[in-house]
């Protein structure tokens, strides 16, 4: 089943936390929820994260806007962060059975 509040986003710098999601895709809606999958052995980004918007039509947004875009955050002074020169790509999550990945990083 596909969540169409609720996008995979994959290719994502190793730099890349939970808050630079919530911080770039605010852009396209309210996010209520970020996370960046982290290796459980290493410590480290897996690469991919995923994004959950309060409306569909705001995941929507971000679908159609972000992919291909290079992820940009701002740091604890405000100076704009670029991370690296990989494009990021979007699509739709889709469920996992018996799974919620909405139990840590609320970005609400």
């Amino acid at each position: 089943m596909i969540e169409k509040n609720k996008l995979f986003v994959g290719n994502l710098d190793g730099r890349i936390k939970w808050r630079h999601l919530k911080e770039f895709f605010s852009k396209f809606g309210k996010v209520t929820y970020t996370k960046v999958a982290i290796n459980k052995a290493t410590g480290k980004s897996r690469g991919f994260g995923f994004v959950v918007f309060a409306e569909e039509s705001e995941a929507e947004n971000a679908l159609n806007n972000a992919s291909g875009k290079i992820l940009t955050a701002s740091d604890k002074d405000g100076n704009e962060i670029i991370f690296g020169d990989k494009e990021i790509r979007c699509m739709y999550a889709q469920a996992q059975e018996g799974r919620s990945d909405h139990t840590s990083h609320d970005a609400a």
